[in-house]
């Protein structure tokens, strides 16, 4: 073996343990741009290596000098996008199920949502007052770090 590609599984040893032995559902790591000769090739190597444990790997964020690993379970092999970036996203749990389950829903918002529809309606208007907030002052001409 290659010793990039061994480097490489050190990474996912130390840090995707739980994800590749399928106890946790998803991880997220940064390396450094300069750590690996050919990261996006590593991950693509990878990915079909994984792909026949169920699990996949994705390149999420490459830039500043770093790039961002996303090792993930797919709660849904037949669908053709991981539904379940919406947990990471910080959507409820259960609107995440409800819509890999094609539940009806109760509430169009930010997402789809499955349960507890007056809860996530107050949230919703939570979202909704925190952009009225900074857009209106940003178009006053103040600065992003005086409106956090």
């Amino acid at each position: 073996m290659p010793k990039n590609e061994a480097e490489f599984e050190e990474l996912l040893a130390l840090y995707y343990a739980p994800v590749l032995k399928k106890v946790k559902i998803a991880n997220i790591f940064h390396v450094s741009d300069k750590q690996f000769n050919n990261v996006k090739g590593l991950v693509q190597l990878y990915q079909g290596i994984l792909l026949h444990h169920n699990i996949h790997i994705y390149l999420f964020q490459e830039g500043c000098q770093r790039l961002t690993i996303y090792v993930y379970k797919r709660l849904c092999e037949s669908c053709s996008y991981p539904h379940e970036m919406g947990i990471f996203l910080g959507y409820p749990l259960a609107d995440v199920k409800g819509f890999i389950k094609k539940e009806t829903c109760l509430l169009y918002g930010y997402w789809k949502v499955y349960a507890n529809p007056k809860r996530v309606q107050e949230l919703f208007k939570l979202y909704d007052r925190s952009h009225d907030e900074l857009l209106n002052g940003v178009y006053e001409g103040k600065r992003i770090e005086c409106l956090i």
